[in-house]
């Protein structure tokens, strides 16, 4: 009889903490990968990249350069087809 209490208080904690521990997880996955972005209209997002000469680079992004501006300059000026640009800048940081 005591051993079944032990068997059935070892199920009960075990699957307290995996349903605790999935909580905790997803509530700091969600607003990273899966919340809608703070835009209206997200759908509608897209990234423009300059190229250079096919096969130049390495990498998987190897053909993408970064735009000077003048390029975004005439990019934002001719750009008929959107509501508005901006520009990123994306870095690489160390944590730590």
């Amino acid at each position: 009889m005591a051993r079944e209490k032990l068997f059935t208080a070892v199920v009960v904690t075990t699957l307290a903490l995996t349903i605790g521990a999935t909580t905790a997880v997803f509530s700091i996955v969600y607003p990273v990968l899966w919340q809608p972005l703070p835009y209206p209209e997200p759908e509608q997002l897209v990234r423009l990249f300059q190229t250079t000469v096919p096969g130049a680079g390495a990498g998987p992004h190897k053909d993408r350069t970064r735009v000077s501006l003048p390029v975004w300059n005439a990019w934002r000026e001719g750009a008929r087809g959107f509501s508005g640009i901006e520009g990123v800048r994306v870095e690489k940081q160390l944590l730590g």
